[in-house]
């Protein structure tokens, strides 16, 4: 639950400065999900430009274990 906190957190950071700067969020964007998976990947970048491990950065946004999960699918899918 502390990833949704967090990319809430940032969604509402962005939205409050779009608004400040008359930036239209739906003509950038064009939908709410491409507007979704921005907010994920440049929250993970943050994270990662400030130094915190890829593992726990992808924890941090994705949630508790799911780096280990997504490793072990890609191995299991490489696996075929």
């Amino acid at each position: 639950m502390e990833s949704l906190a967090l990319l809430n957190e940032v969604k509402d950071l962005f939205i409050e400065f779009a608004n400040k700067s008359n930036i239209d969020l739906q003509e950038r964007f064009g939908t709410v999900e491409k507007f979704r998976k921005f907010l994920i990947a440049f929250t993970f970048m943050q994270l990662t430009e400030m130094g915190v491990e890829v593992k726990d950065a992808y924890d941090i946004v994705m949630g508790c274990g799911q780096y280990d999960a997504l490793i072990e699918k890609v191995w299991q899918d490489a696996q075929k």
